[in-house]
């Protein structure tokens, strides 16, 4: 792009990044909200439709001992 050979530190890309929302809630339809904090770090709103997942703390349903979700 112009603007990187240029020396822009930061260029915008409204229709990039509208296509890699549009393709991320396609592959991630429960993904309500999220936003990125770092490379390898996220923030991730999710829907919950099973009911064992009500009303309980991520503690309280210790994802480890869970085998079949």
């Amino acid at each position: 792009m112009v603007l990187e050979k240029i020396g822009a530190d930061h260029v915008i890309e409204p229709e990039q990044d509208m296509a890699r929302q549009l393709i991320f809630r396609q592959l991630h339809p429960n993904v309500v909200n999220y936003f990125k904090l770092s490379k390898n770090v996220s923030l991730v709103e999710v829907s919950v439709e099973n009911p064992r997942f009500f009303n309980k703390s991520l503690g309280d349903l210790d994802f480890r001992k869970i085998r079949s979700l």
